[in-house]
């Protein structure tokens, strides 16, 4: 594993981690070896690592599973609190004892706990040295700490919902079970370089089996963490020491002789892979502008926008393009997802995010997708999504293509083509603020900040990897001048204007077939009165909870009556540069006159 300017790091045997510290300091490898150097240890000894946080009860561990800034943390500092002593923190690891039963192992006595979420438990006099120095997060060692291993005797699974109201616990069955703690083992790429898929597998599915697994789902904001902490306390107490599935309680059925492990089987010494290594990018047949997409193998087509510029709209569209079918898809399954989760870099990059700075976390996000391009897509799916039969994975993002003084954030590899949308800028503050529900000046300013960022920074981390925007003109400016990518650029208002002859393009470019009668029913499926109704119906996982609606009125020109002559000058001595390429500063300055 090489964390650059930190240090590289080797562990072998089970036993050993070789160190070669590259102009880190002492605390900052420290913290680096606590991440994937530890796993693949627990890994090589045939230990199962699960992403989670564990406490101690009398009745054994319990386990917190959740994806990265879910909250596993604070919620496990929530619980020492209480009397609670801390097992693990972040990483558990879990074992099968001499009768076959899960027991999980103790970890550190301390914790790595953002500010705000030591103000929120009072707890700043305790923090001892920031985890970096440039970083609101620190060490905090557990006042209570269990140091023996322990059987587990629960776990729940940790999610959060925008149009959560409140928080729900419910049970998981034996077999979804399985799915969970297979999707929150940690690092499952190095558990497969090792050959520990079969003692994997057979610790999983006996806990599975025989540990009850509840899902806690909460509003994703505000993290309600003192009514979590009760209602996780309360449901402890209600399913007693032993559970309260019957059904755990028999004997796992046998294993296929597959997946059977080969006892006393010693562990390999095998290096940690790096995963930084470069990816050589893959021959591109694209040229800007030649309505081809790129190399005839599966690519990723990406629609990049800066916010609220029509990129949903445009999902939809080749949603139902793709689809073919009588009626409208929903709007909760539109192509294009945003592939911006901090589990999916933690995953394959095999460094917490959480620990990085954001110039690093950007650094890698480069490498990352032309990572996951390459040699994840080409199996020809992703997270539950498969590629079209053309060979194309949509997916969205909102970050630009650089920053200034930095470098480029996407790469030639695995990128069959960019689709840029562009929205006149007085419109996208209207509409920015509906999104959000901010007032039009603050939208203003925002769209003026080269440090913007979606989502906006906060304190501590999201579950999701903020994309660095820059300026709307900024982000215009580095999507539309030459570069090594494929760039089609389309304006909201020509899409509006004519949308057969602008979706056309874009399918066209994008590789897809081409079929008339099919667009025009993409389109009319995708019409805003229709995913307006949708919406009602069905709501929309993408509204943020203070919006009033997500789709609003799909036109262009709202402008004109909803911004005071202030703020479209506001927008016009921030951007007007840009905008005069683009063909909108004439009706801003007939505005500005009138």
């Amino acid at each position: 594993m090489l964390v650059e300017g930190v240090a590289r790091y080797l562990v072998t045997n089970g036993r050993d981690v070789l160190i070669e510290p590259i102009g880190g300091d002492d605390d900052v490898v420290g913290l680096f070896c606590a991440g994937l150097p530890f796993t693949t240890l627990l890994q090589q000894r045939g230990v199962a690592a699960l992403h989670a946080a564990a406490v101690a009860t009398e009745a054994g561990a319990v386990l917190l599973l959740g994806r990265s800034g879910i909250g596993k943390s604070s919620l496990a500092a929530a619980l020492v609190e209480r009397g609670y002593p801390l097992l693990a923190d972040d990483v558990t690891g879990v074992m099968l004892d001499a009768g076959g039963h899960p027991v999980a192992l103790p970890a550190f006595a301390h914790q790595r706990l953002w500010a705000h979420t030591l103000d929120k438990m009072k707890w700043r006099p305790r923090a001892r040295a920031r985890v970096r120095r440039d970083m609101e997060k620190y060490w905090v060692r557990a006042e209570r700490h269990c140091a023996t291993p322990l059987p587990v005797r629960a776990a729940f699974v940790l999610n959060a919902e925008k149009r959560r109201p409140d928080i729900a616990i419910e049970s998981v069955s034996p077999s979804a079970a399985f799915w969970t703690l297979w999707r929150y083992t940690h690092y499952r790429r190095v558990m497969d370089a090792l050959g520990q898929r079969p003692a994997h597998f057979r610790a999983v599915t006996t806990m599975a089996w025989s540990v009850p697994l509840a899902r806690v789902v909460r509003p994703r904001n505000p993290f309600l963490l003192e009514a979590l902490t009760d209602r996780i306390e309360a449901h402890l107490c209600k399913a007693g020491p032993s559970g309260d599935e019957e059904a755990r309680k028999k004997t796992p059925p046998e294993l296929p002789a597959a997946f059977r492990c080969s006892p006393g089987r010693r562990p390999p010494s095998v290096p940690v892979p790096r995963r930084h290594d470069r990816v050589a990018a893959a021959p591109s047949r694209a040229r800007a502008g030649d309505g081809v997409a790129g190399a005839s193998g599966p690519g990723i087509v990406w629609l990049a926008s800066y916010p609220k510029s029509g990129n949903t709209w445009l999902r939809a569209v080749l949603t139902n393009y793709l689809r073919e079918d009588d009626e409208p898809a929903s709007i909760n399954a539109l192509a294009g997802k945003r592939y911006n989760d901090r589990d999916l870099f933690d995953e394959f990059v095999g460094i917490n995010s959480s620990d990085l700075t954001d110039a690093e976390v950007a650094r890698y996000r480069a490498r990352l997708r032309g990572f996951l391009a390459e040699k994840v897509f080409a199996s020809g799916t992703v997270s539950g999504e498969t590629f079209h039969r053309d060979g194309r994975l949509f997916a969205k993002t909102h970050e630009a293509y650089r920053v200034p003084g930095g470098p480029a954030r996407f790469r030639r590899g695995g990128t069959a083509g960019v689709v840029y949308l562009i929205r006149n800028p007085l419109d996208v503050a209207v509409s920015f603020a509906h999104h959000l529900n901010r007032s039009i000046d603050h939208i203003i300013r925002f769209m003026a900040d080269p440090a913007a960022s979606d989502p906006a920074s906060v304190r501590g981390i999201t579950e999701h990897l903020p994309e660095a925007m820059t300026t709307w003109s900024g982000h215009v400016s580095s999507w539309t001048v030459p570069s090594e990518l494929s760039v089609h650029v389309a304006r909201y208002e020509d899409l509006l204007k004519d949308p057969c002859s602008g979706f056309g393009a874009i399918v066209r470019f994008a590789g897809l077939e081409w079929d008339d009668a099919r667009l025009d029913c993409a389109i009319g499926h995708a019409a805003f009165p229709r995913l307006r109704a949708q919406e009602e119906q069905d709501g929309f996982v993408e509204k943020l909870p203070a919006a009033p609606s997500f789709f609003r009125a799909g036109v262009a020109g709202s402008w004109r009556t909803a911004l005071t002559r202030g703020q479209v000058k506001a927008l016009v001595d921030a951007h007007g540069e840009v905008m005069e390429r683009l063909g909108y500063l004439r009706d801003a300055e007939a505005f500005l006159r009138g």
